[in-house]
């Protein structure tokens, strides 16, 4: 996995569709990972430019006691380029162990209108649609809702081989607590078509690396990362 140290080096990218406009500036943050109240490991989400195409790399590795049951370091890789004036996905990559092929590739082709999903030997084919997000393009929304003041936002969203649609609900000032600091955060809560699971993201000062990153299914743990300062 290609890592990028002097993030300073790349220009700020300047992009626009539907009538909205900002910048992409690389980032490279980490974040305690929690499983209800204990902490199970650290993750590290890199967004950089490269070439022409923006990079955004997450990877989790497990801390304290989890490192004695897993030696998984489970990763995604996203590729995006910006093609007239718009975000497009290019590929997405996720697996299990860095140093290891990836176990699901996927590939967006807008030319042909076309995804293409891999997994093993599996390859499957599905329509793609003019936009679509995943669970690393979807930080793009907030700062568009801010600047558009929209509450509420349809969107279609990849995920493991499908495309589904997924509403995204923002929640400005929102206050939250963690180890003793009050913050002040705006919150976007993503809800799946035919599906119970809902993802929370808490931003602040317009910065598109999310300070809290959650995951809710009803009856199961409740995985929760924090951002590290």
């Amino acid at each position: 996995m290609k890592r990028i140290s002097t993030l300073f080096l790349f220009s700020l990218l300047f992009f626009s569709f539907g009538g909205f406009a900002t910048t992409l500036t690389p980032f490279n943050v980490q974040y305690d990972v929690y499983r209800n109240n204990s902490k199970i490991g650290i993750a590290n989400f890199e967004l950089n430019q490269l070439n022409g195409i923006w990079h955004w790399d997450m990877q989790t590795k497990a801390q304290g006691f989890y490192r004695f049951l897993t030696r998984k370091q489970p990763f995604t890789q996203t590729q995006m380029q910006i093609i007239n004036n718009e975000a497009k996905l290019l590929l997405e990559q996720t697996g299990d162990y860095p140093d290891k092929p990836a176990k699901h590739t996927t590939w967006f082709d807008f030319n042909s209108s076309t995804l293409y999903s891999m997994q093993g030997n599996a390859v499957k084919t599905l329509e793609l649609p003019a936009q679509v997000y995943n669970y690393h393009s979807i930080h793009l929304l907030y700062p568009l809702m801010l600047q558009q003041q929209l509450s509420q936002l349809k969107v279609n969203f990849y995920k493991k081989g499908s495309i589904t649609s997924a509403l995204i609900m923002l929640e400005k000032n929102v206050d939250v607590e963690h180890k003793s600091k009050k913050l002040v955060v705006d919150r976007v809560t993503q809800k799946f078509e035919n599906s119970d699971k809902t993802m929370v993201y808490d931003y602040q000062k317009g910065s598109i690396a999310p300070v809290r990153i959650e995951q809710v299914r009803p009856g199961k743990d409740i995985t929760m990362m924090w951002q590290t300062h």
